[in-house]
């Protein structure tokens, strides 16, 4: 059974009065996907939304011929699906990119929330503000940076680990994360080792050999000397 406490875990619900979240746990329920599996797709009526206990899940759209296009990835206690409530349809699909648990909650008691709480709307504000802040970087790189540099701001991103970048994605969803197919992603980490910046260490795994070289090589430095 959901708790008040299970949602009041998500940083856009701790503000909620305990009876509004009583009410929204009262009609919830927990999930569990699997690795590739959708939580929703995009133009489906918005009935749930989903806050995210464990996985990570990414926000994607798919052009007509089948390319998919990633620019969100939402990670523990984070709500996926919610951007989309003021309209008639998901605005995108989520798909897990790991085995994910998470909970389950209607659209419209969410709404009904929204409506009767404004420090959760105004968390709400915040949140998509975030996350239009991160949309306007994707797209920033997307037009000035090429596949190799942004590849390399994605490894020097990566979830703290030291030197030791672990990747969560496969590469088509590392391609479709940096707006190429797998193949390109492929040669463009190749041509990272070449360069000496990084070394494979394994499968999944990069090592990051030089962090300030790879700074250098992002902001184009490399180049004017």
């Amino acid at each position: 059974m959901v708790t008040v406490a299970d949602l009041r875990a998500a940083p856009s619900l701790v503000h909620a009065s305990d009876e509004g979240l009583a009410r929204l746990a009262a009609q919830s329920a927990f999930r569990r996907f699997d690795r590739g599996e959708f939580l929703f797709r995009a133009s489906e009526p918005v009935s749930r939304i989903f806050l995210i206990g464990s996985g990570r899940v990414a926000a994607v759209v798919t052009s007509r011929v089948g390319t998919m296009l990633m620019f969100h990835v939402a990670g523990e206690r984070e709500l996926a699906g919610n951007v989309s409530v003021f309209e008639p349809g998901h605005l995108a699909s989520a798909k897990a990119l790991s085995r994910v648990e998470a909970i389950a909650i209607p659209a419209k008691d969410y709404l009904e929330l929204l409506g009767a709480e404004s420090a959760v709307a105004l968390d709400l504000a915040r949140e998509l503000a975030g996350i239009v802040r991160v949309l306007n970087e994707s797209l920033a790189d997307l037009v000035f940076l090429d596949l190799e540099r942004r590849l390399a701001r994605s490894l020097l991103e990566a979830p703290p680990g030291g030197d030791l970048v672990h990747l969560i994605e496969s590469q088509s969803d590392l391609g479709a994360r940096l707006g190429a197919t797998r193949q390109s992603v492929n040669q463009a980490l190749g041509r990272l080792v070449r360069r000496g910046l990084v070394r494979i260490d394994g499968p999944r795994v990069v090592r990051i050999l030089d962090r300030e070289a790879i700074g250098a090589f992002i902001d184009g430095l490399d180049e004017m000397y």
